[in-house]
């Protein structure tokens, strides 16, 4: 990747980065004295051309410079010739031979390597100081994910991370280091990519919000040997069922707990609090050992595990709390009680083991029905509730998931619901977000809607069996693949001039007055694979899934994967299967060449799940016939025609099936 811009400037001498540069180190001077550092030795890591180091150098730092591009360190030594500079690869490195240092700098860098923890424990054992600055995930729990990145002044081995605040935290604090948080407006930028430090959490695990990044920036100092870890916020009994009462009662959709039986197992407390009783709960107290005293009521428990799997299929809703703070492994203890219909657990998002519980819990068939989220950093705890699948399949809410295929009827259908169900109707058509949605995110959409009924959108591309605390019924319209490339070609002769340069780069600037061959032709030579295959049914159905499923396999971000390698292209030889498995387990598939009819039978599916559509002729939207006319060149004699049907080859074999099916089995044809 170049390092220069078109007018050959060094991409890192450009505005956005000198601005970059001057708003960090302000905030980092109003919190953090450079001053002390004078005569002292401070390494910069991933530094670039060298400009913060300057700012150390000018407080009489020592300053030694590395980076893994050999054309920075080129300009560093030609700008800086009396600093001490080298190449190395951060991702790969031995620090040994650089010695000892009195801090390290890394700020801008984190992000862009591929191997954050190993450069994180490295920097832990060359200082005592490390100022940290990054790009961080919008989420309260240990995640640090992986993106491909390949701009310019990137990553250098093609991969980044986004890891949350709480991953960082938690890294450092195991490896002795204390951690002050200094982010502030101070270093906040705008411009094409802008940047916030003092930005509000919405937990929705997202680096942007919209299209700002969000980033923070510590100081992190190793604690001296006498010192401890801050102990951790407790919380009073009362504080707690206080705030277990109300997230029972939401998800058990009840105005009380009469008759419910919970068992509740943590660490021990007194029985100050009477909320759950007071409410009708039946409640059995049972304390992990090691507590220091037991409360009346309270059993230890110092009895056989199996004893406790059999007990916990006597209640109806389980509560685990406080394991970690005892040192019990939170996960070895859900193997015991997961048999109970409704699990509530506390957890830390900053412990290690909180993702491996999210799994595991995954894994034996709960589903997150609500969650509660309060204090940040080290005292941050999540209060979850679990309902297992099948005691909760046909309680679940059903939600009409209406995934949009481009260019498939699906404004029209799109416009139809919103119709039907007003404002119980969610369209989810952001212009400022990525083309597809991940897992969390679609969780979390549904989460913070409970009053939608149905949802339309281009982005979902994963079809969980259960989202958030819904039953998706997931619906799709198919066209015949000729017609809807044909139908993809008009659009954008009509769009083109309103459409922003952001997506007028992937078509001719010459596109509508192009024939609608030269225009398939240049799409089939010239248009980008990933937006030209993204047009195609088999592709649209089958990338997410694939990339989901790999991503779970090697917990790595279902993003990261570039276009190139060969985890991505897995998927190739089994893509019109896959997008058959994944039609087949769809609620209801409709044909747009039989619209009438495959909405009627729509209806008639929706009714028993109280689930009315209008009884109305659909809506006719976001059409351009007018446009499609010669094309008597889509056969296999024309060379362009040719290209074309071998290009959707695929589609046209799932289309075909699928029509053959949808006839047989609901049209009666």
């Amino acid at each position: 990747m170049a390092q220069y811009n078109p007018e050959g400037q060094c991409v890192l001498d450009e505005p956005l980065y000198v601005e970059a540069g001057i708003r960090r180190i302000c905030n980092l001077q109003a919190h953090f004295d450079i001053q002390s550092l004078r005569g002292l030795r401070v390494l910069e890591t991933g530094c670039g051309t060298g400009r913060l180091g300057e700012v150390f150098e000018t407080a009489g730092c020592r300053v030694v410079s590395i980076d893994a591009r050999e054309e920075f360190i080129e300009i560093l030594r030609k700008r800086y010739p009396g600093r001490e500079a080298a190449v190395v690869d951060l991702d790969h490195w031995d620090p040994a031979p650089l010695g000892r240092f009195d801090a390290v700098l890394c700020f801008g860098t984190l992000y862009h390597l591929a191997a954050p923890e190993s450069f994180l424990i490295e920097c832990t054992r060359l200082t005592d100081v490390i100022l940290l600055e990054t790009i961080v995930l919008d989420s309260p729990w240990l995640r640090c994910l992986y993106e491909s990145d390949h701009e310019p002044g990137g990553s250098f081995s093609g991969i980044g991370c986004r890891p949350s605040p709480a991953w960082i935290i938690g890294l450092m604090e195991r490896h002795g280091f204390s951690v002050q948080d200094i982010s502030s407006p101070l270093a906040n930028w705008g411009g094409e990519y802008p940047s916030v430090y003092d930005w509000e959490p919405q937990h929705n695990g997202q680096w942007r919000h919209g299209n700002t990044f969000l980033r923070k920036m510590w100081v992190c100092r190793r604690r001296s040997a006498s010192a401890l870890p801050r102990a951790r916020m407790e919380q009073s009994p009362a504080q707690f069922e206080s705030e277990i009462l109300p997230l029972l009662l939401n998800t058990l959709g009840r105005t009380d707990l009469s008759g419910v039986r919970i068992l509740d197992v943590g660490h021990s407390r007194d029985d100050s609090s009477a909320a759950l009783p007071s409410a009708g709960a039946l409640v059995r107290r049972l304390s992990l050992p090691g507590a220091a005293c037991r409360a009346k009521g309270d059993e230890a428990l110092d009895f056989p595990a199996s004893w406790l799997q059999t007990e916990a299929r006597a209640f109806d809703v389980v509560v685990l709390r406080g394991a970690t703070e005892l040192g019990y492994s939170p996960t070895a203890f859900l193997h015991l009680l997961t048999v109970a219909p409704l699990l509530l657990i506390e957890l830390a998002p900053g412990d290690p083991e909180a993702e491996d519980v999210l799994r595991t819990l995954d894994r034996a068939g709960y589903c997150l029905a609500r969650q509660r989220l309060r204090g940040q950093g080290s005292e941050a705890r999540a209060l979850l509730a679990f309902r297992l699948r099948e005691h909760a399949g046909t309680e679940l809410r059903p939600l009409l998931v209406h995934v949009h295929i481009y260019k498939c009827a699906g404004t029209s259908l799109n416009r139809l619901l919103g119709m039907s169900f007003a404002d119980r109707h969610f369209g989810h058509y952001p212009l400022d977000q990525g083309p597809f949605l991940t897992r969390d995110e679609l969780v979390d959409l549904v989460l913070d809607r409970p009053e939608v009924v149905s949802l339309s959108s281009h982005s979902i591309r994963l079809f969980p069996l259960i989202i958030g605390n819904r039953l998706p019924l997931y619906v799709a319209f198919l066209r015949e693949p000729m017609q809807r490339f044909i139908s993809y070609l008009t659009y954008w002769k009509k769009r083109y001039r309103a459409s922003p340069e952001s997506l007028k780069q992937y078509w001719p600037a010459d596109c509508t007055d192009l024939s609608l061959r030269d225009m398939a032709a240049w799409v089939l030579n010239n248009q980008p694979a990933a937006v030209r295959e993204d047009n195609l049914v088999t592709h649209f159905l089958t990338e997410q899934t694939w990339l989901d499923a790999v991503g779970g396999i090697l917990k790595l971000s279902d993003r990261w994967l570039d276009r190139d390698s060969s985890l991505y292209h897995g998927f190739e030889p089994i893509k019109l299967a896959l997008a058959t498995a994944v039609l087949e387990d769809f609620f209801f598939v409709g044909l747009v060449e039989e619209m009438e009819t495959s909405v009627r039978l729509l209806r008639e599916k929706l009714r028993p799940y109280g689930l009315h559509l209008l009884d109305i002729p659909l809506p006719v939207e976001n059409v351009s016939r007018e446009m499609a006319t010669d094309i008597d060149w889509l056969n296999p004699t024309d060379s362009v025609g040719r290209a074309v049907l071998a290009f959707l080859g695929q589609d046209l074999t799932l289309y075909k099936r699928f029509r053959a099916r949808i006839r047989s089995r609901w049209l009666n044809c």
